[in-house]
């Protein structure tokens, strides 16, 4: 299709060249270098378009797993350390993207971005070392400790002044029986 294109905007621009009363060799090779222009264009903005929606699509994926990854862990050391290894494995997803859009640009000129691998694979260690190093067990056992922390000491508190209340009450049930049993003594005598 996008040949067919490229066709119609050569015979164009070769039509618009017949006015200027140029060669017709000059009018082929004309066209033909615009032609390669145009494919070459198509080629670099394919390869462009292609890297661009690759980071789109990282971003939108590093965002959505660090809200899920968020929702489930509380330790520190093992969110960040999540988060370093996602953003590592985006960062190489999107490395790959570059090094295929270079095969389409044939852009074999620029250099490939070592820094960046290198700085890839430094997170992921870093993420897995951090992930490692967290203890999730003990920050589950805490949220749960201030989840119920308030609830624990107005339940404490009402429990006390309930057996309270019953001390009380068989404190004055033991008075009322001692008095009881004095009355039913001083009766026997």
């Amino acid at each position: 299709m996008d040949n067919d294109r490229i066709e119609t905007t050569s015979s164009e621009w070769t039509s618009d060249l017949s006015i200027w009363k140029v060669s017709k060799e000059m009018e082929i090779l004309i066209g033909q270098t615009v032609k390669d222009k145009i494919s070459e264009e198509i080629s670099v903005d394919k390869a462009s378009l292609f890297t661009v929606f690759g980071i789109f699509a990282s971003i939108v994926t590093f965002v959505s797993v660090e809200i899920q990854i968020l929702k489930v862990i509380c330790d520190f050391w093992n969110i960040a350390g999540f988060s370093m290894i996602v953003l590592s494995s985006l960062l190489m997803f999107i490395l790959l993207l570059d090094y295929i859009g270079r095969g389409w640009r044939d852009d074999s000129k620029v250099k490939f971005p070592w820094e960046i691998w290198i700085l890839a694979i430094i997170f992921l260690f870093i993420g897995f070392a951090s992930a490692f190093k967290g203890d999730e067990e003990q920050c589950r056992d805490n949220s749960i400790y201030q989840k119920y922390q308030e609830d624990f000491y107005e339940k404490q508190i009402k429990i006390k002044k309930i057996f309270e209340d019953k001390i009380e009450n068989l404190e004055q049930k033991i008075e009322k029986n001692k008095i009881e049993i004095e009355k039913i003594k001083g009766m026997k005598k």
